[in-house]
């Protein structure tokens, strides 16, 4: 198991802080670096799956979430959407099933429109980022005291050299953990347009599709 002071103890020595004076601030660099690699992965340790309680129509998504893939109930699957075409819904008494979602602070929301009778919680498929390195296998420890070495140097007079080499073999290893996350994630977050869909079921409506939506940090994607 990876653990954040070992780590941080093992990363000052590497950076020649013998006397582990600058634990606190290696051990922020871990943590930004832990976060920074979890929010590249799309499975594993950073997908959840979540029954949240619906009141008047709205939920609060959990702590830490980046990305939504999915939101469905019983019954039927919700599209996502952007303001406008919720708002465009809303108005036209649209009886079609769909979500928007809200990056507040501390906790997303969900704005849900045609919610399902007679349900008080809706199922959500989700993305979380981690800042504790026990989150992730052992097999990352290198990625991370890599990461936590070029931002310990980034900056610093006299340092130059030490963060040429961090990140350089930072961004080759960087590079080698997002080829091995498209490789097992060969789908990625692609949105299929509306002409395949139809093409592969004519019958078929957007809002019975799980798998064309998804909310990430940037929006609808």
């Amino acid at each position: 198991m990876l653990v954040l002071d070992i780590l941080a103890k093992e990363i000052a020595q590497e950076i020649g802080d013998v006397n582990a004076e600058r634990l606190n601030e290696i051990k922020r660099y871990v943590r930004r670096t832990v976060r920074e690699i979890t929010s590249m992965m799309r499975k594993g340790p950073v997908y959840e799956t979540g029954s949240i309680t619906v009141t008047n129509s709205e939920a609060t998504l959990p702590d830490k979430v980046f990305a939504v893939l999915r939101v469905y109930d019983t019954s039927v699957v919700y599209q996502m959407v952007d303001n406008d075409t919720y708002r465009t819904r809303a108005l036209a008494t649209s009886s079609q099933p769909t979500v928007q979602i809200f990056e507040d602070v501390p906790n997303w929301r969900m704005k849900i429109l045609n919610f399902t009778s007679g349900l008080s919680s809706i199922n959500v498929d989700y993305l979380v980022s981690h800042d504790n390195p026990t989150a992730l296998p052992d097999y990352y420890e290198e990625l991370i005291s890599l990461g936590a070495q070029k931002k310990f140097h980034a900056g610093k007079k006299g340092h130059e050299d030490q963060y040429s080499i961090a990140n350089t073999e930072y961004t080759k290893m960087l590079g080698q953990f997002k080829e091995s996350q498209h490789m097992n994630d060969k789908s990625g977050r692609r949105m299929k347009g509306i002409m395949q869909i139809e093409m592969q079921d004519p019958a078929n409506s957007l809002l019975a599709s799980g798998t064309n939506d998804t909310i990430g940090v940037r929006g609808i994607v």
